[in-house]
């Protein structure tokens, strides 16, 4: 008895079409064309970029990085009138200058204009108040300032600027308040280097004054703009 064997034909890998080297082949160059696409539309120096923007981040407080806000500032009484000077006293624990009403009384301080400030706007003094009697009428505080630049006079004929406010306090007295009516004009401030000295006063000779007790001051800020 006898076997029959049948043997198909084989080939080499080398005889055969090369279907799979020329697809891994292809495969391969277009991966190396998407790399060098994906390189030049992300690369940091070629390539096309969208504009990236970025409006109006508060700063209030003086929070934040980008956009313009508001800022505020504790400024110190430096000098207080030798012939026309306010008085001073505690109320709770809070230390205030108490201005009558039958003199202008004076107290006098200076700051720089703020490195972070828009000098296109106004810088606003906030004044922090209470009465010392129950409210009878109306208190007119004003200030006087002189703007100077370096290398400026520091005693000019006139004053650059003046500003005044009418008040109308609270009916119960030792009641903290707030005023934000006075400002030293943009129109006077053109450079961060400048020292603005202002004399603050009340009007008590005014019309509009009619309360007869102290307006007594006990906190004075700056608020103004930030420019970045």
């Amino acid at each position: 008895m006898s076997t029959t064997y049948t043997f198909t034909d084989v080939k080499r890998m080398t005889d055969e079409t090369p279907t799979k080297t020329t697809d891994i082949n292809v495969v391969a160059e277009n991966t190396d064309e998407l790399k060098e696409d994906f390189g030049v539309e992300h690369s940091v120096t070629t390539g096309a970029h969208g504009a990236i923007t970025c409006t109006a981040i508060d700063k209030s407080g003086g929070t934040g990085s980008v956009g313009s806000g508001t800022k505020r500032t504790l400024t110190p009484f430096v000098y207080l009138d030798d012939t026309s000077s306010p008085d001073t006293g505690l109320v709770g624990l809070q230390p205030s200058v108490d201005f009558g009403p039958t003199a202008d009384e004076i107290c006098y301080f200076n700051f720089n204009v703020p490195v972070d400030c828009d000098v296109a706007a106004d810088i606003t003094l906030k004044l922090g108040f209470c009465m010392s009697s129950a409210n009878a009428g109306t208190v007119v505080m004003a200030i006087a300032y002189d703007v100077v630049s370096a290398s400026g006079d520091v005693t000019p004929a006139a004053n650059t600027g003046t500003d005044t406010v009418t008040i109308d306090p609270s009916d119960t007295a030792e009641i903290l308040e707030y005023d934000t009516s006075l400002a030293v004009a943009n129109a006077h401030i053109t450079a961060l280097t400048q020292l603005i000295g202002v004399e603050l006063y009340r009007d008590a000779d005014h019309a509009s004054d009619t309360h007869t007790g102290d307006f007594r001051l006990i906190s004075l800020e700056l608020q103004y703009t930030t420019s970045d």
